[in-house]
């Protein structure tokens, strides 16, 4: 199986080329709205269908990007089935979604690479570039990087205790 870029080579791509048809993924997104939430999943479905995958489970968090996500409970269920090899392959919009730091990057990068899967991030470039007004403004990376195509409104967190986000398909 094809494996994330290694960290040396610069930016993650997609490797939905390398992966293998049939091949059971995991889908994950993060946003502070669930109907947001759904909707990524649905395009991240219709990815992986185009591409041959077969979409075994779903996961999401209602929670905004700076938390980081190994407190996540959708983050922890998608681990645990990659490392278990339940699933073959992560979709995710991008990879800012799961590891929002380069250091969390890196660490997540080196994860995949010591497991038996891929990673596809089909929105891995939509990113916003960040001013050095931004940067000096203290405010986390990750809610001023947030995709382009998608609402988000840090401002607004929701918790919902009875939902954990979770869906197998």
């Amino acid at each position: 199986m094809t494996h994330p870029t290694p960290t040396a080579s610069g930016p993650p791509r997609t490797t939905a080329e390398g992966a293998p048809a049939g091949a059971e993924v995991v889908l994950y997104t993060t946003s502070v709205n669930s109907r947001i939430a759904t909707q990524t999943l649905a395009a991240l479905r219709d990815l992986a269908e185009q591409q041959g995958w077969t979409v075994a489970h779903e996961a999401y968090d209602l929670a905004p990007l700076h938390i980081p996500a190994r407190l996540r409970t959708g983050w922890r269920t998608v681990q645990r089935l990659l490392a278990t090899g339940e699933t073959a392959g992560l979709v995710a919009a991008a990879e800012h979604e799961v590891a929002t730091t380069p250091a969390e990057q890196r660490a997540l990068r080196e994860w995949l690479l010591s497991l038996p899967a891929f990673a596809a991030y089909p929105h891995a470039a939509h990113h916003i570039a960040r001013s050095s007004a931004e940067q000096a403004s203290g405010a986390p990376e990750s809610v001023l990087t947030a995709p382009v195509d998608r609402e988000w409104s840090p401002a607004v967190v929701v918790a919902d205790d009875a939902a954990d986000g979770l869906r197998s398909v």
